[in-house]
């Protein structure tokens, strides 16, 4: 392998967990997505990394942004917590009432489960907690 080799993807594919995956395991200096504007962004791209910078996608930059500005609440952090426990729904919603956490009712628990995964374009309760617990949110 040559250390000093620069690494730039330029490639159709637009997943922001591929794109991650390349950054973080592969250890690339840049993406780029192919489209309208590839060009100019790949000038870009070229620019940053020939002096040693590496190159974000726009869209990656702005869902991280967006991923770290969502703000957990107290019920957010306590629905999370019971669910890494592995309780149920209904559960969780008996463990609410009973600490006084509000609000409580199961169709809220939903909803707020909703949320927090659109928040950070989740799909499953599973890639929330994992997220929660890297973060150190729990």
């Amino acid at each position: 392998m040559q250390p000093d080799l620069k690494i730039l993807v330029f490639s159709a594919t637009g997943k922001p967990s591929v794109i991650e995956a390349l950054f973080e395991k592969q250890d690339i200096d840049g993406y780029v997505s192919k489209g309208r504007s590839d060009i100019e962004e790949l000038k870009k791209a070229i620019e940053k990394i020939t002096h040693n910078q590496r190159h974000f996608p726009v869209m990656l930059i702005r869902q991280a942004k967006q991923k770290n500005a969502y703000e957990f609440t107290e019920t957010d952090i306590a629905i999370i917590t019971q669910l890494t426990e592995g309780k149920r729904q209904q559960e969780i919603s008996d463990y609410l009432g009973k600490n006084n956490i509000q609000p409580a009712g199961k169709s809220s628990i939903e909803k707020r489960l909703k949320l927090m995964k659109e928040a950070f374009d989740f799909s499953t309760n599973e890639q929330l907690i994992a997220h929660c617990i890297k973060m150190g949110i729990i």
